[in-house]
């Protein structure tokens, strides 16, 4: 169902394919009714792959994360939506998480607009922050 990773160097060399990711992300998508074809985002240290009203980040096991701590990442970023869209900011809107493989996941709505990573060279350090 997952590529066999040993490695986080791994992950970031299939971060950007999502025929590795198929089967996985046929799963998600039909727990949390994703709707079409997903391909993968250009940016990130984690699997990300856009779908046409969805986002789905995967989160790789601790046992892969180069620095202690980072498997932690995928309740830390759905409780800071969550609140976000409590507090009445345009964020992603979390639609579920799991568990796959020993992978959390998350997925989320799209925005519309253009990607951070097109946005942040034209910004001031200040800007950027």
């Amino acid at each position: 169902m997952l590529p066999k990773l040993t490695a986080f160097d791994a992950v970031a060399k299939l971060r950007r394919e999502v025929d590795p990711w198929r089967e996985c992300l046929d799963r998600i998508a039909s727990r949390h009714g994703l709707l079409g074809a997903p391909h993968a985002a250009r940016s990130g240290t984690m699997p990300v792959f856009v779908y046409p009203t969805a986002v789905v980040k995967l989160y790789a096991p601790a046992s892969l994360m180069p620095i202690a701590g980072d498997a932690a990442d995928d309740l830390v970023e759905r409780s800071t939506l969550t609140r976000l869209a409590q507090l009445g900011f345009p964020a992603p809107r979390p639609l579920g998480s799991g568990e796959l493989g020993g992978w959390a996941y998350l997925a989320m709505t799209r925005l519309e607009g253009e990607p951070i990573e097109r946005l942040l060279p034209e910004l001031s350090a200040r800007e950027a922050q």
